[in-house]
């Protein structure tokens, strides 16, 4: 009778045992999402999953389907057609606390490898906008 109790802990330990942490996941897209003003001009872009739309002014907005890779060394990125999936531009990024930093070159002329306007390819610093 003494042994039922001793059998018994194993698996209540087990049943009550609080989750695991969940894993840190870095500079993923979910941190990118929110609303950023650019720095040089007040504009506007706003990031959501799968989705950014670049405020031109004048009630004018672009539209573009983003594909992000954190991982990649500098974190890059994709932006095309929301309807035929078309790539425009190729582009990486750095997210350090509220700023990002974006540099980008139309698709044909490759992804940029560095943050270097010297290099020909659009850099663009925004500022998170906060609630």
């Amino acid at each position: 009778m003494t042994r039922l109790p001793l059998l018994l802990l194993p698996a209540l330990c087990v049943a009550f045992a609080p989750a695991p942490m969940p894993k840190d996941r870095g500079n993923r897209t979910e941190r990118l999402e929110g609303i950023w003003v650019r720095v040089s001009d007040g504009r506007v872009v706003e990031i959501a999953p799968r989705r950014m739309t670049y405020d031109l002014g004048t009630n004018n907005a672009s539209h573009y389907a983003l594909t992000t890779d954190p991982a990649a060394s500098p974190a890059a990125y994709d932006l095309a057609d929301v309807r035929t999936g078309q790539v425009y531009y190729l582009g990486v990024y750095r997210l350090s606390g509220d700023d990002l930093t974006m540099c980008y070159n139309p698709a044909a002329d490759g992804r940029p490898t560095g943050f270097d306007p010297a290099s020909g390819a659009l850099v663009e610093v925004f500022k998170r906008k906060k609630p």
